[in-house]
């Protein structure tokens, strides 16, 4: 299996399934019109910040570097995990509060973003393994 384009597929479904999350979620904590247009432009914007830090500054990488030396892989594996929902959560919350046009109220929403958006992405991390497992085989 080639690992790299298996963490790409990884990465990149996990962020989709996140970046839907976080777009919806955003609107819901605001009480902002929940509209499909909405949820999908933001959904859009998010996914695109997304797929660009995994693709140009590969976040997942930087993870490894941190967590390398930690004994017990399953605490290296979800602290890695960890640190990647939070950068990727960090720069898409900015993104679907812009979107929503009430960037004021980032730093009161950011915490509930951010239980929301790991939460997401822990739960996908199985359903896109699999998957991303079946697409990289060779």
């Amino acid at each position: 299996m080639n690992e790299v384009k298996f963490g790409r597929i990884l990465e990149t479904g996990m962020g989709a399934i996140m970046s839907l999350v976080l777009s919806f979620s955003a609107q819901v904590l605001l009480g902002a019109p929940i509209t499909i247009r909405g949820v999908l432009f933001g959904w859009a914007g998010a996914f695109a910040i997304a797929v660009a830090i995994n693709y140009l500054f590969p976040v997942m990488n930087w993870c490894i570097v941190i967590t390398k030396n930690i004994k017990n892989k399953w605490a290296e594996y979800i602290i890695r995990v960890a640190i990647f929902s939070l950068i990727e959560i960090l720069f898409n919350s900015v993104w679907c509060m812009v979107n929503s046009n009430v960037i004021e109220f980032w730093p009161q929403k950011f915490l509930p973003l951010l239980c929301l958006g790991t939460a997401a992405i822990f739960i996908a991390l199985p359903i896109m393994s699999r998957i991303a497992a079946i697409l990289a085989k060779e």
